[in-house]
């Protein structure tokens, strides 16, 4: 007698799976089902028409140079912020933020009794202090240096320091 295939389970094997399939039959993908729609605006692509050529803006024309001193003349806060916007292209109100710690940080080393070495400025030496009724009176020497002897020696000592790297004597 042959002999009847049966599951674990004691019931007779037909072929066919309990979901009326039979085994010999391939798999089915599942139903692919549409992508969720995001709702964020990145992912929104509107259909996109050509592309207008924009309307160059026209330059800024530069900014006019401040007005020469006279002789003797003070130069104000707001004249030396104008310069420095001027010559430097930083916006005003970054500007007045560095001239208001430049500005305080000389009075600050002078009130102390220092003097000041600043490379394009010059030196500034503090000759006397005395008090007053108003405040302290400080006397300022300032040797101011000149632009041109400063660049001529800058590059002579560029020179006599590239001779030395490359174990020539100077001179």
């Amino acid at each position: 007698m042959a002999r009847t295939p049966t599951t674990g389970s004691g019931k007779i094997a037909t072929g066919k799976t309990t979901t009326g399939k039979t085994a010999s039959a391939k798999p089915r993908a599942a139903a692919a089902k549409p992508p969720k729609r995001s709702t964020t605006k990145a992912a929104i692509k509107k259909p996109v028409a050509a592309a207008k050529p924009k309307a160059l803006k026209p330059a800024k024309p530069p900014a006019p140079k401040p007005k020469p001193l006279t002789k003797n003349a003070e130069l104000s806060k707001r004249q030396l912020l104008d310069r420095i916007v001027t010559e430097s292209g930083m916006k005003k109100g970054d500007a007045r933020t560095v001239l208001d710690a430049v500005l305080s940080g000389l009075r600050d080393a002078i009130a102390d009794g220092h003097d000041i070495a600043a490379s394009p400025l010059g030196k500034i030496k503090l000759v006397r202090k005395k008090e007053t009724p108003n405040g302290e009176l400080a006397v300022l020497r300032v040797k101011l240096k000149d632009p041109k002897k400063m660049a001529a020696n800058q590059a002579a000592n560029r020179a006599a320091n590239e001779a030395v790297a490359k174990g020539a004597e100077p001179g």
